[in-house]
């Protein structure tokens, strides 16, 4: 049976589940300690050097802040003096000299316009749709009647 510590280096990344085995993990879980922990939790700062080596959690001394650099924009303009407008930059489209572009050819397989019959109904019912609603109405009082 795997004891708690040996769960809980599991679950601080200080033993890995490769290194443990199936078994002792299977038996970890069973014993209801299942998840990650991170660096920071308590139960995993007796384990925090391997991790370290490991490279799970960070040196303190890496996440340190140690030089906080002013904010300034690129350019400051003059006293008085007023900002160039952005420049607009027009770039050329990439096309091979000589080669046409070819759109594949659609084969047209309903009303025309080159879509379906579906697809020209639901663009009708998009633009009518009190016609469209009037329609299912009438319908239903027909289907009803029978």
């Amino acid at each position: 049976m795997a004891d708690a510590e040996l769960c809980r280096r599991i679950q601080c990344g200080a033993l890995s589940q490769n290194e443990a085995g199936m078994a002792a993990v299977w038996e970890c879980s069973q014993a209801g300690m299942v998840g990650v922990l991170s660096c920071n939790h308590p139960d995993c700062a007796p384990y925090l050097d391997e991790m370290r080596y490991k490279g799970i959690c960070a040196d303190p001394d890496a996440a340190r802040v140690t030089e906080v650099l002013p904010l300034h924009p690129a350019y400051q303009p003059e006293r008085g003096e007023r900002p160039a407008a952005p420049v607009r930059v027009n770039l050329p489209r990439w096309e091979t000299p000589g080669v046409k572009t070819v759109n594949p050819p659609v084969s047209d397989p309903g009303w025309g316009q080159g879509r379906g019959a579906w697809c020209q109904a639901m663009a009708w019912v998009d633009a009518n749709p009190c016609l469209a609603v009037g329609l299912v109405v009438a319908g239903w009082f027909v289907l009803r009647g029978r």
